[in-house]
């Protein structure tokens, strides 16, 4: 199981999310991930080592990560659809 360490960036986007069932949705998957040690569902590379993990609900939210020497998944921003390319540069 990977350990997970989440950045602030990432943390205050999440702590910030009011929609439970999103909350939910998006704990689930980064479970999912840690335990299987490796990206599951809908995602691609957007550079520079960073996964943009995308979920099908609601605006199209985006979670990115990436993971440390096969031991540590970071999560490093969240967001959506609307505001993609700037999350991206702030995981980056």
């Amino acid at each position: 199981m990977l350990e997970v360490e989440k950045s602030e960036t990432f943390d205050r986007w999440f702590r910030r999310l009011r929609n439970r069932t999103v909350r939910l949705k998006i704990a689930r998957q980064i479970y999912r991930m840690q335990v299987a040690e490796k990206y599951l569902g809908d995602w691609k590379s957007v550079g520079e080592g960073v996964i943009e993990v995308r979920l099908d609900y609601g605006p199209g939210y985006r979670v990115y990560v990436c993971i440390e020497n096969d031991r540590m998944l970071l999560l490093l921003a969240g967001g959506d659809k609307h505001r993609q390319q700037p999350d991206i540069e702030k995981a980056k």
